[in-house]
């Protein structure tokens, strides 16, 4: 596979960042959704080549043999503008929150200083599966075992701005770069890494009965990251075991139970593609025994298949708690790392199917108690988050699809025509551990009509966003959130052959 992107980065708009304020995005406070605050420079260019082979070979009935192995060359040059609306000295001298508060939008912003990066990685990785189904007496098993080994390099160059540039209002944002504007790759500050790791593995599904059984397993890594940041060395070991284990019952065809157990690590230096490793690795001098980040969980859930399997319903409880937490940011893969430990519980309901013949419906709900169980005060915490919400988690999340078939209600209309809507809610999350910015509440609604007069025939209206909601696809600590597209009409025609 060969890929090649060129795309503009958005940051979307600054969060007001003042103390004892709450922040949401400045297009709560006003400002038009349509304006861009980054600038012409901008790029976000990237290139993949990407080769995979697969063997998978069957033995009878007992043994079944997989080889996955895939090698890539990847590259990104990544030139972005963040900008901030801060209150004086928090973190840059700007009134822009202050005004913003106080009622006034044509106050200039911030620009941060970055510049972004550019960089070049390879790596390969190679797992080999064998799954063997036998019995030793009376009880039947499906037992996996594999061993999984990769290696990846990459290296990083930091761009810098050749000096501050105006950065316009609010309501008036600078597109252009001033004249002689350049980014420049920051000299001595090049980060150059290769990571490693190999895991063996096994797990064994046993049936005590036909309707009882246990599955138990377990991962062992070892990951080590060697590398160079400026003049600096860098170099962590971690080797850890993952072990899972479920018991799970299923009295008819229609219906499971399960418990399940399970527990994960992420090391440090995880993702030497992104900018984590040059805010994780580059603390090696400062934190000799850097911690993997490790996950918890714990889940009990149920399965039924009703009216003979048209409908489905899950339902499940679970509790996850995780150590060394981190937070990632989803458009520039800068990852804060804390040493919190926090816990998330909750529920989760499932509704997917058929209703009758011709009403489909797919439905979810999810509720999510999230707290900081202990946090560490570090320069990205400087007074302790214990008590407050996890950052990036909503209380409640809902999430309904459905569409009726409405051809057979009407006259000489052959094939099928679906009439279908639904709706997407999610409540506020907090973007940092401290709880000072948010993202606020919303609910959008989507619509979409189709026809197939027959098998090789399609045409689709599809409305999304449908009240054009302000809301936002992400949004992240460092004081900025992107907002979605607002009401976007689709039209599709398919010919299949």
């Amino acid at each position: 596979m060969h890929q090649q992107s060129v795309q503009r980065p958005d940051f979307g708009v600054p969060i007001v960042s003042a103390p004892g304020v709450i922040g949401r995005p400045v297009t709560e406070y006003g400002v038009p959704r349509s304006n861009y605050f980054g600038r012409e420079s901008d790029r976000d260019s990237a290139t993949a080549d990407v080769a995979t082979a697969l063997y998978k070979g069957e033995f009878g009935d007992w043994l079944t043999l997989t080889n996955d192995t895939r090698v890539g060359y990847y590259t990104r040059d990544l030139k972005f503008t963040p900008a901030l609306c801060a209150s004086p000295g928090f973190p840059f001298p700007s009134s822009c929150a202050t005004d913003v508060l106080a009622g006034n939008l044509a106050t200039p912003y911030t620009i941060w200083s970055v510049g972004g990066t550019k960089q070049v990685s390879h790596g390969g990785e190679n797992v080999t599966t064998a799954t063997m189904r036998f019995d030793t007496g009376p009880f039947r098993h499906k037992l996996v075992v594999g061993f999984d080994a990769y290696s990846q390099h990459a290296t990083t160059n930091f761009y810098l701005p050749s000096g501050p540039e105006p950065a316009g209002t609010l309501l008036d944002p600078i597109f252009a770069n001033s004249p002689g504007f350049a980014l420049t790759v920051s000299p001595g500050n090049q980060l150059s890494a290769t990571s490693w790791d190999v895991g063996p593995f096994i797990s064994d599904r046993m049936w005590l009965t036909p309707m009882l059984s246990i599955l138990a397993g377990v991962r062992w890594d070892h990951y080590r990251v060697d590398g160079q940041a400026g003049a600096s060395p860098l170099a962590t070991t971690s080797e850890f075991a993952s072990p899972k284990a479920s018991l799970i019952f299923e009295p008819t065809t229609h219906q499971s139970y399960y418990f399940s157990y399970a527990r994960s690590f992420t090391p440090p230096g995880n993702n030497i593609t992104s900018l984590s490793s040059s805010l994780g690795l580059s603390q090696a001098p400062s934190a000799a025994n850097l911690q993997p980040e490790a996950d918890t969980t714990f889940e009990v859930g149920a399965k039924w298949g009703l009216f003979e399997d048209r409908l489905g319903v899950t339902a499940a409880l679970f509790r996850v708690e995780k150590n060394n937490a981190s937070y990632t940011d989803q458009v520039s893969g800068i990852q804060t790392t804390t040493d919190d430990k926090v816990q998330v519980q909750g529920v989760e309901l499932g509704l997917t199917g058929k209703l009758t013949a011709n009403w489909d419906i797919q439905a979810s709900y999810s509720y999510m108690d999230s707290k900081i169980i202990a946090s560490s005060i570090n320069p990205f915490t400087p007074v302790s988050a214990a008590g407050n919400r996890v950052p990036y988690v909503s209380e409640h999340g809902l999430a309904i699809w459905t569409t009726y078939d409405i051809a057979p209600l009407l006259p000489n209309v052959p094939g099928h025509m679906l009439v279908g809507g639904g709706l997407n809610y999610r409540s506020d999350y907090y973007l940092n551990n401290l709880n000072s910015m948010v993202n606020p509440a919303a609910t959008t609604i989507d619509g979409m009509l189709s026809y197939d007069p027959n098998d090789r025939h399609h045409l689709a209206l599809k409305v999304t966003n449908l009240t054009n909601k302000l809301t936002y696809t992400s949004a992240f600590g460092n004081g900025y959130a992107t907002p979605v597209a607002g009401r976007s009409v689709t039209l599709t025609a398919a010919i299949r052959f």
